[in-house]
């Protein structure tokens, strides 16, 4: 990889965003999370309140997925970040249950960017997985009620 004109070697692992409705993309809220866990397993956690669901799918090490449904997140959401610029109040943190995958996950997150159409925070995880402490972190997407 190229970057500022500088070879740059590069290792790790990546994560293709993919999303798809059935039916017109609601207009929000929409909350979304890309996790990687720190026992190599990845997870991408959506809530989508206007059509009542709210999901998670796990990319296990040997490339299997699991698939769940879950409790929608407003449910366990705490705590206010307030973005200086807007004033606009996003949820601070979430605890995500997936009874699947013995999971209670412990989510914070913090602001990186926000538009009118979107917020994007890092997130940091804890909390236990198959039975077992783990650790990681991720991204959040979240995207208020507006017109399109």
């Amino acid at each position: 990889m190229e970057l500022g004109g500088e070879a740059v070697a590069v290792t790790g692992t990546t994560w293709y965003d993919r999303q798809w409705f059935k039916g017109p993309l609601p207009r929000g809220p929409l909350t979304w999370f890309g996790l990687c866990l720190d026992n190599g397993e990845n997870l991408s956690i959506f809530d989508v309140p206007p059509n009542g669901t709210s999901w998670a799918t796990a990319v296990h090490a040997d490339g299997s997925h699991t698939h769940s449904a879950i409790a929608p997140l407003a449910e366990s959401a705490s705590g206010e970040v307030v973005v200086p610029e807007s004033g606009n109040v996003h949820p601070q943190s979430w605890t995500v249950k997936i009874p699947i995958l013995e999971a209670e996950l412990h989510l914070t997150q913090e602001l990186l960017h926000e538009n009118e159409y979107l917020y994007t925070g890092s997130v940091h995880v804890t909390g236990t997985y198959r039975g077992q402490p783990i650790a990681g972190f991720g991204f959040t997407d979240l995207v208020p009620v507006y017109d399109h």
